[in-house]
C-alpha cells in the first residue's frame, strides 16, 4: 500500500501484484487548495460533512478494458477513467484506494456486497440499479459486431441466430442479448482478449464490443484477421461511474466534479489514449516538411490512427478505424479507401510490408 497526498501530488498508481491495493491519501484536515475546490464546486454543508467523515473511497479497477479502465504491462492502473479519478481526488481531497486484479464480474459482486465503494467506468443497466447508482455519463461509445475478415454470412444481429457469440461475462451486453436475442448462443469470456481469441480459434463466430477498446486490444495483442462488420443494434452506450446505492450524497458530489470538467479537459484526457498511436513514431521531429499533413494523418477523417508502418522506400502508412489508410511521402498524403482492387474494408488494424 502506497500513500500520496492528492491535494499536492497526483501520480500514477503503482502496484506489484494482481490484487494489490494502492492508495492516494489526504489529511483529514483539508488543505487550503482542497477547501477552495469545495467552494468552487458549491458543495453543501451536508456534502462537506460527508467528505469529512468518509476519509477513504475504495475503487475497483478493471484489468483489460483499455483505453478506459485497465492495467498496463508494468502493472500500473491506467486509462481514461483513471484520469478522471485523479481530477476527483485532487478536487475533493479524499483518500482513493484502488483494487485491481479481480474479473469484471467479480468486481460487480464486490460492489454489490459493499467490499468496494465505486466502479470508475461502467455502462448503464437497469438491473444494476438494485445495488448501485450512476453518475452523469462522461463518454459515449459505439458497439460493433466483430467477425473473421473472411466471414460473409454475418451482416446483421439476426444472422447470429443459432451461432456462437463471444461476450465478456458481466458486461451489460450479456443480459441484453439473453433478453432480446435468446436464439444466439453466448460464449462467455473473462476478458476482451479471451473473447477475441475465441473468434480466432473458431470457438465463436463473432464478438460484440465497443470499437475503441476492441481496436486497442487487437493492436496490443497483435490479433489479426478480425474486422467490425456492422454496428450492434443497441444505440450508443454511455460510460458512467457507479457508486454504491447507499451513498447518494457521494454520488451528488461526483456529479458536481464531472460537471466542473471543461470541454478542453475532457478532450485532453481522451487524447492521452485515443491518440496512443503517436507513441509508435520515434523520429517524428526529423520531418521538416508538410508538418500539417503529417499531423492530419494521425486523425484520418476524424478517426484515430491505430496502425503505422514505414516501408522500404521511406513512405509512412497509417491505418485508421473507419477511413482506410493514408500514405505520407514527407510532403503530401494520399488516402486509400475500400473499393475494387484496393481494400476489402476501411478498418485497418495492422500494416505489414511484403519482403
Amino acid at each position: 500500500m502506497k500513500k500520496y497526498f492528492l491535494s499536492f501530488f497526483i501520480g500514477w498508481i503503482f502496484f506489484s501484484f494482481s490484487n494489490e491495493r494502492n492508495v492516494f491519501s489526504e489529511n483529514t484536515v483539508f488543505s487550503s487548495d482542497v477547501i477552495a475546490s469545495h467552494q468552487e464546486l458549491n458543495l453543501t454543508q451536508e456534502e462537506r460533512d460527508w467528505l469529512a467523515s468518509h476519509k477513504k473511497v475504495i475503487v475497483g479497477g478493471e484489468v483489460d478494458w483499455a483505453p478506459f479502465d485497465f492495467v498496463d504491462e508494468s502493472g500500473r492502473y491506467q486509462g481514461i477513467a483513471n484520469e478522471y479519478l485523479k481530477v476527483i481526488g485532487k478536487k475533493l481531497g479524499v483518500e482513493v484506494e484502488m483494487v485491481t486484479g479481480p474479473s469484471w464480474d467479480t468486481l460487480l459482486n464486490m460492489l454489490r456486497d459493499r467490499k468496494i465503494d465505486m466502479l470508475p467506468a461502467i455502462y448503464h443497466s437497469k438491473e444494476r440499479e438494485e445495488y448501485l447508482a450512476y453518475t452523469r455519463p462522461y463518454i459515449r461509445l459505439t458497439e460493433y459486431i466483430f467477425t473473421k475478415e473472411n466471414e460473409t454470412s454475418i451482416s446483421t444481429i439476426e444472422d447470429l441466430f443459432g451461432k456462437k457469440l463471444a461476450v465478456v461475462k458481466g458486461f451489460t451486453i450479456e443480459a441484453e442479448l439473453r433478453s432480446r436475442f435468446p436464439k444466439i448462443n453466448l460464449v462467455l469470456s473473462p476478458t476482451i482478449e479471451d473473447a477475441l481469441k475465441n473468434v480466432v480459434l473458431h470457438k465463436a463466430d463473432a464478438f460484440i464490443g465497443d470499437i475503441t477498446s476492441t481496436s486497442f486490444v487487437l493492436k496490443k495483442y497483435f490479433i489479426l484477421g478480425i474486422d467490425p462488420k456492422v454496428a450492434a443494434p443497441f444505440g450508443e452506450p454511455s460510460v458512467h461511474m457507479g457508486v454504491r446505492k447507499d451513498w447518494p450524497v457521494f454520488l451528488g458530489i461526483i456529479d458536481k466534479v464531472l460537471a466542473s470538467v471543461s470541454s478542453r479537459q475532457h478532450d485532453e484526457i481522451r487524447d492521452l489514449f485515443v491518440g496512443f498511436a503517436k507513441d509508435n513514431i520515434h523520429d517524428k521531429n526529423k520531418l521538416s516538411k508538410g508538418d500539417e499533413k503529417f499531423e492530419y494523418a494521425f486523425n484520418i477523417g476524424g478517426e484515430p490512427t491505430i496502425s503505422i508502418i514505414e516501408d522500404r522506400d521511406g513512405f509512412l502508412w497509417f491505418g485508421s478505424i473507419f477511413n482506410g489508410m493514408v500514405r505520407y511521402d514527407g510532403t503530401s498524403t494520399k488516402n486509400i479507401r475500400a473499393g475494387p482492387g484496393t481494400l476489402s474494408n476501411d478498418f485497418v488494424t495492422q500494416l505489414l510490408e511484403d519482403k
